[in-house]
């Protein structure tokens, strides 16, 4: 595989990421990913900031088709 499906988990670091080292701080990324494989999506993220403007938490929006499930038994 050349490129992978979309990542929610890996749009909010880089997210986290991009705010902290951009000299304009984006707020919002809208990343395209998974095109070449044929399974194309859009991701939207945004840095919830604090009043005094330090990151509080991303949200991660989107559509996705569940292709596995999983459990864990501990």
């Amino acid at each position: 595989l050349t490129e992978d499906p979309a990542t929610g988990s890996d749009s909010a670091i880089l997210a986290a990421y991009m705010h902290r080292r951009a000299d304009d701080q984006p707020q919002r990324l809208h990343i395209t990913q998974g095109v070449e494989m044929g399974r194309p999506s859009t991701i939207e993220t945004d840095m919830v900031l604090t009043p005094d403007g330090q990151q509080k938490h991303a949200v991660i929006a989107g559509q996705c088709v569940a292709m596995m499930e999983g459990k864990l038994l501990i």
